[in-house]
């Protein structure tokens, strides 16, 4: 069984389509972000006003880190449900409407026509750009916290980590819903470097492909 990999609708005239198959769903969703991402990097190729690039790099990037979160979610609580992998403590409490329950009765042996239904209907309108709000998601999946695990295998003081992920979600909410302003007198607007922008991307893009890999 098979579920179609959207990337974000946000990046324009490059809307991917992707099959991810529960059985090697790491895989497919790793290659998937990976296309993704590589448009996020092109953009820069355009020929438009570099800063004005940049943001938008940084509202993409965000984007997609977003909706993957959320496909790992679902596909990893799936794994859990047919016992290919181990129950986290908050998952065996995961509650799910009656609508659900009475289409998780007709398919038992086909969760992905009920369990990531009742997944999306609770969670795709949460964000979870924020570091701490990924780690609350990411508790219905794991018992750990990887985000330490990964600082710990890559030797980063998890503080400072933390605190750089919390710096780019405050970066990607003023370009987002400020458009960058930081004088409103003025409209004088916060300045955006390209090496900013490829830190922050190669930092997205080694935590996802981690969670990916090793949740």
């Amino acid at each position: 069984m098979s579920r179609v990999f959207n990337d974000p609708g946000r990046i324009p005239k490059e809307k991917q389509k992707r099959k991810i198959n529960q059985s090697t769903w790491r895989k497919d969703l790793s290659d998937a972000f990976k296309e993704s991402l590589n448009i996020t990097k092109s953009l820069r190729n355009t020929g438009n006003s570099s800063e004005e690039i940049f943001r938008v790099q940084i509202s993409f990037l965000m984007s997609l880190y977003d909706y993957t979160i959320h496909e790992v979610i679902k596909y990893k609580a799936v794994d859990m449900y047919s016992g290919i992998e181990v129950e986290a403590e908050k998952y065996k409490y995961f509650r799910v409407s009656m609508k659900t329950l009475q289409k998780a009765i007709k398919f038992p042996d086909e969760p992905l026509k009920w369990l990531t239904s009742e997944l999306e209907f609770q969670n795709d309108k949460i964000s979870y750009i924020n570091p701490r709000r990924t780690l609350e998601a990411l508790e219905l999946i794991t018992d750990v916290n990887i985000f330490e695990q990964y600082c710990q295998e890559e030797g980063f003081d998890y503080d400072n980590f933390f605190k750089e992920l919390e710096n780019l979600t405050f970066r990607r909410n003023e370009i987002v819903h400020k458009m960058d302003i930081k004088n409103k007198l003025t409209l004088e607007r916060n300045e955006i470097t390209m090496n900013e922008v490829d830190n922050y991307i190669s930092i997205i893009e080694k935590l996802v492909l981690y969670i990916i890999a090793k949740i």
